[in-house]
């Protein structure tokens, strides 16, 4: 099976841009399939095929875990992705998907379904989560104790009665 060239677009795709994806929907209704704003959280090889993790955005102020939620609602942040309001991408709600899958919305006038790319606070949230998604500490872990690179002596006495009957050296 011969497989067709990449389009620009999907060669191009990096983790902070900001794409048309129609998420599928638990329920079908008049809105299903309408494409929203997604994320792309990484772009993974796998096989010779490029496949992208989606975050899906939404303008509903719902409770989310604070750790795996992408805000953008500063001016400049909202213009450079071509977001119209503030809009929260939930990392929660995700999927793995091929470049070459059918629910990507391509702009007939642009060619391309990229609307715009993160920057700011928000790009650094998206490190963040991708950070929280690899299982990665966000901080480096201090342990409480420290451990010997050598074996330390210690006396073990052992008794009987109240009374020392040996004494022995154990090292660890």
């Amino acid at each position: 099976m011969s497989q067709l060239p990449h389009a620009p677009w999907q060669t191009n795709l990096t983790t902070g841009d900001v794409v048309a994806f129609a998420f599928p929907d638990e329920i079908d209704g008049p809105d299903a399939g309408n494409s929203q704003p997604a994320l792309v959280l990484s772009v993974v090889e796998n096989a010779g095929e490029l496949y992208v993790d989606l975050a899906f955005g939404t303008r509903q102020q719902r409770s989310r875990r604070a750790g795996l939620a992408v805000t953008v609602s500063d001016r400049d942040e909202l213009i450079a992705a071509s977001l119209r309001s503030t809009t929260i991408f939930d990392a929660e709600r995700r999927i793995t998907v091929s470049i070459r899958n059918s629910r990507f919305h391509v702009n007939p006038e642009t060619g391309t379904t990229v609307l715009g790319r993160l920057i700011g606070q928000s790009a650094r949230q998206l490190g963040r989560v991708n950070e929280r998604l690899a299982g990665r500490p966000e901080r480096k872990s201090r342990p409480h104790f420290r451990r010997r690179k050598d074996p330390r002596p210690v006396q073990v006495e052992y008794r009987r009665r109240g009374r020392p009957t040996a004494r022995e050296i154990r090292y660890v």
